[in-house]
């Protein structure tokens, strides 16, 4: 199970209504959006 494996299932169990997913599917649009002001990045 590669990362865009976990990608689509986060985002097909975000989109299913599904909690552990949602969790994680924020989790990681917060972690991306951090580590882009760190970087310098735009959001």
């Amino acid at each position: 199970m590669g990362s865009a494996d976990v990608l689509q299932w986060i985002t097909d169990g975000y989109l299913a209504g599904d909690p552990i997913a949602t969790g994680a599917f924020i989790a990681v649009f917060f972690v991306s959006g951090v580590w882009q002001l760190i970087t310098g990045g735009p959001f």
